[in-house]
């Protein structure tokens, strides 16, 4: 929401405020889901291997289908990130093969160090100019395309939009993913998912209690640190700073957010742990259909936001975006449960299913015995 869903905002706000806003909001979901991603994908080998089946065609399979929604849901929102999951989901199938537990974490461990950054940030020394025009994540030569895409936003059709969604809008995005750090952040986060499902690190919390303690206190220690180095850099435009300058502030940015992922997570455990857990059913049902509300969200904000709709980058603030999408995600909570009450899964996710087990009768759509309905 604070991102508009990629119109850049013509109103006029407070520096501190809109710094503050993107600090505690932008790039946190993101983070979380792909970590998400990875443990999800443990259960589902693990699982394939009890019943005795090959999960490498299923694999394939279900996550082709992740990213023909994606392709969908681009068509609305040029940002989407299925597509951008699907795509190393694929990668993460090749990496799964690695037994070695050990090895994998270590590969995971680089890609979340940012080894493509970390290159850049040496090339910026001794290249600035080519550095500037292809390496950072504001790069000189993408400019004019940036600048007529955003033209397109504010101002173009609903056709306009798709068409360019499809094409430069792509481009972008997967610019932006590699040249921002996400893509090897994201792949590093997947495969520390993998690890915590295969080694049991989270359905043995006594066994492995020493490496949760260390790991929050590496976290603890080194949080405030990328959090000073992130608001200082984020008072600083890419204008401001040398080339390889600019490497080190996407460089702190990935880091930070890295560690402000472990601090949501320490509190979200701690929650979940202390407080009662009725408190956390609502949030659950809503965890059962994400892929649905995830592309409402395109459906509904995209129109209130660009030129073909409300137009409301031009007058939402960062702080009204997140107040309005706070209360959307709370009604969309509300949504979940009314419809598992009444479905066994939700309206995309069932169309996923159904595409799924192509060859299998999934059943109807309806809720027939209540012990149905979390079946997975």
């Amino acid at each position: 929401m604070v991102e508009r869903f990629g119109v850049w905002s013509s109103v006029k706000e407070p520096g501190h405020l809109n710094s503050l806003v993107h600090l505690a909001f932008a790039g946190k979901a993101y983070a979380t889901l792909a970590l998400c991603f990875g443990i999800n994908f443990s259960l589902l080998v693990a699982s394939a291997k009890r019943k005795g089946l090959s999960p490498l065609e299923d694999q394939i399979w279900r996550y082709s289908l992740l990213f023909a929604f994606g392709v969908a849901n681009t068509l609305l929102f040029g940002g989407d990130v299925l597509q951008v999951i699907a795509v190393l989901a694929g990668i993460l199938i090749v990496l799964n093969r690695i037994k070695d537990d050990n090895k994998l974490l270590l590969v995971g461990l680089v890609c979340m160090a940012q080894p493509l950054i970390i290159l850049s940030c040496v090339i910026g020394a001794f290249a600035p100019d080519f550095t500037r025009m292809y390496l950072i994540p504001e790069s000189t030569i993408l400019q004019p395309l940036k600048l007529a895409t955003q033209e397109v936003y504010r101002h173009g059709s609903f056709w306009d939009v798709m068409a360019t969604n499809l094409s430069s809008g792509n481009v972008l995005k997967w610019t932006y993913q590699i040249t921002s750090g996400r893509v090897f952040k994201s792949l590093g986060l997947f495969i520390l998912g993998v690890y915590l499902g295969r080694t049991g690190f989270l359905q043995n919390p006594v066994q492995y209690l020493k490496d949760r303690k260390l790991a929050v206190a590496i976290m603890l220690a080194l949080l405030p640190i990328t959090t000073v180095t992130k608001t200082i850099f984020s008072k600083l435009t890419s204008d401001d700073l040398s080339a390889y300058m600019v490497m080190i502030k996407t460089l702190s940015s990935s880091y930070f957010s890295l560690f402000a992922l472990g601090a949501v997570l320490v509190l979200i455990t701690w929650a979940y742990t202390r407080l009662p857990g009725k408190l956390f059913t609502p949030l659950e049902k809503a965890g059962q259909m994400t892929l649905t509300l995830y592309i409402m969200q395109s459906v509904v904000f995209v129109p209130v936001f660009y030129g073909f709709g409300l137009g409301g980058y031009a007058f939402i603030t960062s702080g009204q975006a997140v107040v309005i999408g706070l209360i959307f995600f709370a009604a969309q909570v509300i949504f979940a449960n009314i419809w598992l009450n009444h479905f066994d899964y939700g309206p995309l996710e069932w169309l996923w299913r159904k595409a799924i087990h192509h060859r299998k009768k999934l059943g109807s759509l309806r809720a027939t015995r209540p012990t149905e309905r979390l079946i997975k």
